[in-house]
């Protein structure tokens, strides 16, 4: 392995699950072995907080922005590999990843163009949340969390790591990062440069706690403005953290306060309601 790319893993870039375990074939192309992969939980640490989740929720993107390609070229290749067994190793406690920032992927993981054998997914998954979101039996989850995920990072953000969490446009390099509310308080931090005056969207972040905080992307919609979205989905996030991701799981309490937090205008179904 070249030094370049030795430095590129240990930095802890990886390549999303997905794009790991399936090439460039799609997910229809997933044997048993890689679903079983899938399902695994992966143990990680951001900001020295320990963290399970399965590999499934791990996002395309961790600090810097920076995936594998999984071209033919050798030097892509033995990244793809060693990142892949980076993700096998952290199936264990021991072998947990220490990672500056981790992106989560939170969706419906057991839709049928996903994964066709979603049926046998969803049960494998470990932690209850997972085979709620897996199998949509539990849709508020969905339902009070950010729709494009978001990324956990260390608190405060060093300065170096800027870039690769917003664009350079949204806090100019020497402007200081803002006092975070210590009070789970969600903050929009600018407006994405890119996004136009009639679909405005926003950097929204809010602290976990004091060495942990959580950025995503809000608008405003559905009865709500971006910052209460804002205030409402990062109260989401800090209950899936702290509720689901952490050693031991409660799932019923997260439950509850995700049925607290649904986005407005939401209504279950009569045949299968889910919150009181």
């Amino acid at each position: 392995m070249s030094a370049s790319v030795t430095t590129r893993v240990s930095a802890g870039f990886f390549v999303s699950a997905f794009l790991l375990l399936t090439g460039c074939g799609g997910p229809r192309d997933l044997t048993e072995e890689q679903l079983a992969e899938l399902v695994q939980d992966v143990y990680v640490r951001v900001a020295d907080h320990p963290l399970v989740l399965p590999r499934v929720a791990v996002g395309s993107q961790y600090a810097g922005g920076q995936s594998f390609s999984l071209g033919t070229g050798k030097a892509e290749a033995t990244a793809a590999d060693a990142a892949r067994q980076r993700l096998r190793d952290a199936s264990v406690p021991a072998a947990a990843l220490e990672l500056p920032q981790l992106r989560i992927r939170i969706k419906n993981y057991g839709w049928e163009e996903d994964i066709p054998q979603s049926q046998v997914f969803c049960s494998q998954l470990r932690r209850q949340w997972s085979r709620a979101l897996c199998n949509n039996a539990s849709p508020e989850l969905i339902q009070a969390l950010p729709v494009n995920g978001f990324s956990l990072l260390a608190w405060p953000l060093a300065p170096e790591a800027r870039a690769s969490v917003w664009s350079a446009d949204c806090l100019p390099a020497g402007q200081p990062l803002p006092d975070l509310p210590g009070d789970g308080q969600a903050s929009i931090l600018c407006r994405l440069a890119t996004s136009s005056k009639e679909s405005p969207l926003f950097h929204a972040v809010v602290h976990i706690d004091e060495s942990l905080a959580a950025t995503w992307v809000v608008w405003p919609g559905a009865g709500e403005t971006a910052d209460a979205k804002a205030q409402r989905e990062g109260q989401a996030i800090i209950a899936l953290v702290q509720l689901g991701m952490g050693p031991a799981e409660d799932f019923a309490r997260l439950h509850q306060r995700m049925c607290q937090l649904r986005r407005p205008a939401v209504t279950d179904s009569s045949d299968r309601p889910d919150c009181p």
